[in-house]
């Protein structure tokens, strides 16, 4: 995650802001806040290559929600 973070703030100028918040009490659960000047700043934060990665990768990291 802190890897795709830094991608994101280095490259993407049109997301103006991401940010990940620990669950307090539950260390495990992540909040993300995500931020974009207009809808093709996220569309083209979603094809880089480090989020598509992130994105495969997280399965394996992620539960459902009880």
């Amino acid at each position: 995650m802190a890897e795709t973070i830094e991608h994101i703030r280095a490259t993407e100028p049109g997301t103006a802001m991401y940010v990940t918040n620990r669950v307090q009490d539950t260390p495990c659960r992540r909040v993300f806040y995500e931020i974009y000047t207009d809808r093709s700043a996220l569309e083209a934060h979603e094809e880089t290559v480090h989020v598509r990665n992130f994105l495969t990768e997280r399965e394996a990291y992620v539960s459902p929600y009880e």
